[in-house]
């Protein structure tokens, strides 16, 4: 629900993207969860040309994964 109201998204939206993702899971152009760009890439298929996957989020995406998951957990604990 706050992301419905935070960002103005419907439960409709989020319904039709979750079931698609169940729909077609790992599925490249298909599953919705799978476009991240340009946060993270979990496919090398998904990135179109070299410009769009070296931008800083992708080349560093191990560690600051690592690093705002830590954050997350010692915020939880």
């Amino acid at each position: 629900m706050s992301l419905g109201v935070g960002l103005g998204l419907s439960g409709t939206w989020w319904c039709r993207g979750h079931n698609r993702h169940h729909a077609m899971p790992q599925r490249l152009k298909h599953d919705v969860d799978l476009d991240t760009l340009p946060l993270m890439v979990y496919n090398a298929k998904v990135v179109k040309n070299k410009k769009e996957g070296n931008t800083f989020m992708i080349r560093n995406q191990v560690h600051l994964n690592l690093y705002l998951n830590r954050q997350e957990l010692e915020q939880i604990c």
